[in-house]
């Protein structure tokens, strides 16, 4: 937990990378045919289905490298950890305040972690939800998809931005 209070974000495991070289390996490959596709024209001399294909050729090349940012953006988001205030609440009062949300599983770890889930939906198995105490007035949250999911459709912020609001709820 150390790691996490110093760092705001979890330790690098060889799991993480190898999923995030093998997510962002694909849409490079989509590029790189999209490149190869652009070679065979220039090579092979052009006609008048070359436009057609110079355009596609550029369209997978940007889809490729767009999707390749986007998966890396993700999983990054997905090792870092937001901080959150406490304001006026104490760390005991939130599995409360987290069964409210609907986040099931939950769990008091060490007398300093939380550890729950949110629910399967039809874009997501589910997320484990982190929480970390760092002092009285601050905690860290940390939302990561249930088994491998390139993309979450945003669902960490929308976890983030249902804890938040239920925590200045309770402080009004």
């Amino acid at each position: 937990m150390k790691y996490i209070r110093d760092n705001q974000k979890w330790p690098a495991e060889w799991s993480d990378r190898l999923t995030q070289m093998i997510f962002s390996l694909i849409p490079l490959g989509i590029s790189f045919i999209g490149l190869s596709m652009l070679l065979g024209i220039v090579r092979f001399g052009f006609d008048h289905y070359s436009f057609q294909y110079i355009l596609i050729a550029i369209i997978e090349i940007l889809l490729g490298i767009l999707s390749a940012l986007l998966i890396t953006r993700q999983i990054h988001n997905e090792q870092r950890f937001r901080a959150l205030p406490l304001s006026g609440n104490s760390f005991v009062d939130l599995p409360n305040m987290i069964n409210k949300i609907g986040w099931k599983n939950v769990e008091i770890k060490q007398s300093e972690v939380i550890e729950c889930t949110s629910k399967i939906s039809v874009f997501s198995w589910g997320e484990s939800i982190t929480l970390v105490k760092v002092n009285d007035n601050l905690i860290l949250f940390n939302c990561r998809p249930l088994g491998i999911q390139p993309f979450t459709l945003r669902k960490d912020i929308r976890n983030y931005n249902k804890l938040n609001k239920i925590l200045k709820s309770y402080t009004a």
